[in-house]
């Protein structure tokens, strides 16, 4: 499932999948704030029905932790 959603992340952010450590920095290392996370956190829950709570969104910092949210929530078990 881990794969899958960042292959969902890179297709929405126009990255390669390569390009996307999960030790990378949201915000810093990987541009990803404001609009675009939102449009990412949007993306997400559609395609993998994840209801993360916005507390706990605000508080990931690197794509592992984000990646981590996702999977904790998704219902959609691929």
């Amino acid at each position: 499932m881990r794969e899958k959603i960042k292959n969902s992340i890179a297709k929405a952010l126009g990255v390669e999948l390569e390009d996307l450590a999960e030790e990378g920095l949201l915000r810093q290392e990987l541009g990803i704030a404001g609009i675009e996370l939102a449009d990412l956190v949007e993306t997400i829950k559609t395609e993998f029905k994840a209801e993360i709570p916005e507390e706990e969104l605000t508080q990931a910092q690197t794509l592992g932790q984000f990646l981590d949210l996702v999977e904790q929530y998704a219902q959609d078990e691929l």
